[in-house]
């Protein structure tokens, strides 16, 4: 009889078992579901789909931090409402999952965010990166979209819903010069240059962590425009970013710079955290909770306003940071 019971218990062991496994001939067992947003923005809200990603890349490193699983999607409907992925070799375990997205297409772009080539069951965490297409550390393109993530290791098993927050790495920044039209020299789009300089944050490992670079230098992505209104002329120029870094105390690394073409001086050097910080103590959207990093990481897009002076000096006591008058009670940018 104990026989007998303990074949039951066996067999009854084996059907439970057979319910939560993964056989090779159904694959419905061998599912993991990932869902998506991306609500790390001022607004708080998800607007995932207005990035038009359509391209991602799902990495799982195991406990050992060696890479065992790797998945892509190619569609933008697919990646913005969720999908399923199915490998009959999945074993359940501690993982951490990594998640990169772009957009293709987006803005006809030129430049790119790449990831480091990988090998299943070889490539480690800490060798995994992402970093900025740049060349001879300077950048001039627009980016696309790119909005990453990391899970920290937790157990996955088959059938588990993973719902996945995204955070946004490119940024857009817009500049203006503004300056007086009672200037009696004629002003032209070629007369001054301006650009951002960077510590160029080009690569981060799989736990977002960055790895500082030699500087790099960006460009405007688009052709400079020249607006003529009835008491000033602006010129104005948009650049793409890849991720901004705070680091206290080396503030000056990042800095947009003027250049006036003409005397081959330099007009403005302005610290860009300075001008963020002093511009996010206006903005209602800031939670209070928020260091300053996190608000330059949810702040998508930046605008910076210059004025100068009819001597054609720079009026560096006042600054348009986002739409606020900000004023500098020290001129040392």
């Amino acid at each position: 009889m104990k026989i007998k019971k303990y074949t039951i218990y066996t067999y009854l062991l084996v059907f439970i078992l057979g319910l939560s496994s993964c056989i090779k001939e159904d694959l419905s067992n061998c599912s993991l579901t990932f869902t998506f947003d991306y609500t790390y923005n001022l607004e708080q809200q998800n607007k995932i789909d207005e990035q038009l990603l359509d391209r991602m890349q799902i990495f799982m490193f195991d406990k050992n931090e060696v890479l065992r699983y790797h998945f892509r999607k190619n569609d933008q409907k697919t990646i913005e409402k969720g999908f399923q992925v199915t490998n009959n070799a999945f074993e359940p375990g501690e993982y951490k999952i990594v998640v990169a997205t772009i957009s293709s297409d987006y803005k006809e772009d030129k430049s790119d965010f790449l990831i480091s080539n990988v090998t299943l069951n070889k490539t480690l965490l800490q060798e995994f990166k992402f970093f900025l297409n740049h060349q001879d550390h300077q950048s001039k393109d627009l980016l696309n979209n790119f909005l990453v993530s990391s899970l920290p290791y937790q157990w996955t098993s088959y059938g588990q819903n993973i719902h996945v927050s995204l955070r946004k790495i490119n940024k857009r920044i817009n500049i203006e010069l503004v300056i007086p039209n009672n200037i009696q020299t004629r002003i032209e789009k070629d007369q001054y240059s301006m650009y951002i300089k960077d510590k160029g944050v080009c690569s981060m490992d799989g736990n977002l962590d960055p790895t500082c670079d030699n500087d790099i230098i960006y460009h405007p992505c688009q052709p400079y425009k020249l607006t003529h209104e009835d008491d000033k002329v602006i010129l104005r120029a948009t650049f793409n970013t890849s991720r901004l870094i705070y680091r206290e105390g080396q503030e000056e690394n990042t800095q947009i710079i003027v250049k006036n073409n003409t005397t081959n001086e330099y007009l403005i050097k302005a610290k860009v955290f300075r001008l963020i910080e002093e511009g996010a103590a206006f903005d209602d959207q800031k939670d209070a909770d928020w260091g300053l990093q996190e608000y330059i990481d949810r702040r998508e897009e930046y605008s910076f306003s210059f004025y100068i002076d009819e001597d054609g000096s720079w009026l560096s006591n006042l600054v348009n940071v986002n739409g606020w008058d900000v004023s500098f009670i020290d001129l040392d940018m």
